[in-house]
C-alpha cells in the first residue's frame, strides 16, 4: 500500500461511484480521470481495476498495475473479478457477523436497563440509559432531555461523555430544536453535521464542536416522554442507518421500562395512601 494512493482518487473513485465496472488501461495517463502521482511514487502504467460488489452494493475496489508482460488480458479481468466477488462475500459475512453481535449487545443493554428501572428507579436508571447509549453508539456525548412542565423549555436530566458535567441540569428553549421535532413526531432524526439543518438548533453545539447527531424518541404509550441526543465531535464518523435503528429500538424499550417503573411507583404510593 502507498500513502499517496489518493492521488489517483478520481480514477479509483470511478470504480465505486460513477460506473462500477472493470477498467483496463494500457497506460494510466490515457484516462482523463488520472491526475498523476506525487514525486517518488512507484511507476504505474498498465492498469486493471475491478469493483468489489455484491447485490448491487459497492464495498470498494481491487486494482492491479504494472503487468510484467504486456497489457492486462481478458483472462486477467475474469480472474480479478472472481477475486473481487470472493472478497465481497467475505466482507459482507464479516459485516453481518459484526451486526449480529452489535444487535445482541443492544438487546442485552435494553434488558439491563429494564431491570435497573424496576430495582432502582429514578435518576440512576436514566443515567444508565445515557451511559449505555454512549458506549454502544461509540458516541462522544449523550444527553437525555425531558420537557419542563408548564414551560417551553427542555432540561438535560442526565448526560454521559464529553462535558457531561457542563450539560447536566441545564435548560434550553424547546422551539426550533431537533429535540422538539422528535418530541412532536415521535420519529428519530439523523443529521450528518451543522450544515444539514441550519434552521434547527442542536443545544450540544453551544457547548462543544459537534458534527454527526442522532436524536431518538423515548416513546411512551400516549406521547413521547423525552429524547436522547447522541453526538460525535466534528470530524467523527457519520452515524449509520443501522446504528440509528438499533439505538431507536433501545430507546423505545427503555421508554416502556420507564413507564412500567413509574406505574409501579404510582401503585405503591396509592397502596401507602
Amino acid at each position: 500500500p502507498f500513502a499517496s494512493v489518493p492521488a489517483a482518487a478520481p480514477l479509483l473513485g470511478a470504480l465505486i461511484v460513477e460506473n462500477p465496472t472493470p477498467i483496463r488501461l494500457h497506460d494510466l495517463s490515457d484516462d482523463i480521470r488520472s491526475v498523476g502521482f506525487p514525486a517518488g511514487h512507484p511507476p504505474m502504467h498498465s492498469f486493471l481495476g475491478v469493483p468489489i460488489t455484491i447485490r448491487g452494493e459497492v464495498y470498494g475496489n481491487l486494482y492491479l498495475t504494472e503487468r510484467k508482460h504486456g497489457d492486462f488480458t481478458d483472462s486477467d479481468v475474469e480472474l480479478a473479478s472472481a477475486l473481487a466477488a470472493t472478497a465481497a462475500v467475505a466482507i459482507e459475512n464479516a459485516r453481518l457477523f459484526e451486526e449480529a453481535e452489535r444487535r445482541q449487545e443492544w438487546s442485552q443493554a435494553a434488558a439491563d436497563v429494564a431491570v435497573k428501572m424496576v430495582t432502582a428507579p429514578g435518576d440512576d436508571a436514566l443515567r444508565s440509559v445515557a451511559e449505555k447509549v454512549h458506549r454502544l453508539a461509540h458516541a462522544d456525548v449523550v444527553t437525555l432531555v425531558l420537557p419542563e412542565a408548564g414551560s417551553d423549555l427542555l432540561s438535560v436530566a442526565v448526560a454521559a461523555g464529553t462535558n457531561a458535567e457542563l450539560l447536566e441540569g441545564r435548560c434550553y428553549q424547546r422551539s426550533d430544536t431537533l429535540s422538539d421535532e422528535v418530541l412532536e413526531t415521535g420519529r428519530p432524526v439523523l443529521v450528518s453535521g451543522p450544515d444539514e439543518r441550519p434552521g434547527q438548533v442542536v443545544y450540544l453545539r453551544e457547548v462543544m464542536a459537534i458534527g454527526p447527531v442522532m436524536v431518538l424518541p423515548l416513546a411512551g404509550a400516549d406521547a413521547t416522554r423525552g429524547a436522547l441526543v447522541v453526538g460525535r465531535l466534528t470530524g467523527g464518523r457519520q452515524f449509520s442507518q443501522t446504528e440509528l435503528e438499533l439505538a431507536t429500538t433501545f430507546a423505545n424499550q427503555a421508554a416502556v421500562a420507564l413507564e412500567l417503573s413509574e406505574s409501579r411507583q404510582d401503585k405503591e404510593r396509592m397502596q401507602l395512601f
